[in-house]
């Protein structure tokens, strides 16, 4: 899948970005094309960058607080500037965590920068990283709220991941 390259020139922060990557269905290999007259899928990206000097002088902002959202037909962009992606990584973000072990087809750029956080990658995953998740699957089965029995089942099949991971951990 090839990322269009007037989005470079429509969105110059994209320029910028050390790490550059497919996420959500293209990432987990659920993508329906637009073509397909079922399809309901974006082509979701995220992204790291660092900004120009004058974004750290304070004399120009990135985005809304460090993350700029781009949407852009069927393209839905997410770059995150360059210190708030790492103190999202520290925290064990689950969404920010993910690009950084996306299989290495599902990578649009990868700077050396980029490379260096790919190749530490472990840096930033421990048991911190275990409420974040679970904080994560506990949100996302309350989105699928309508549907008792399978938000039960699911709950169940989390709770015995959750015992299994404090036996293995704690």
């Amino acid at each position: 899948m090839n990322f269009p390259k007037e989005l470079y020139e429509k969105y110059p922060e994209l320029n910028w970005a050390i790490l550059l990557g497919y996420r959500g269905s293209v990432a987990h290999g659920t993508y329906v094309p637009s073509s397909d007259p079922n399809s309901i899928d974006d082509k979701d990206v995220m992204g790291i960058c660092i900004p120009p000097l004058d974004y750290y002088y304070g004399l120009k902002k990135f985005g809304s607080r460090g993350t700029k959202e781009i949407r852009n037909g069927e393209w839905d962009i997410v770059l995150f500037e360059f210190t708030k992606a790492i103190r999202l990584l520290e925290k064990g973000n689950p969404n920010v965590l993910s690009i950084l072990w996306l299989e290495p087809n599902h990578y649009i750029h990868i700077s050396p920068l980029g490379k260096l956080l790919i190749e530490n990658r472990n840096l930033f995953v421990g048991k911190h990283v275990y409420h974040s998740f679970v904080g994560y699957a506990h949100g996302q089965l309350h989105r699928m709220g309508s549907d008792e029995k399978a938000v039960s089942l699911l709950k169940n099949q989390l709770d015995k991941i959750n015992k299994e991971i404090r036996e293995r951990c704690y």
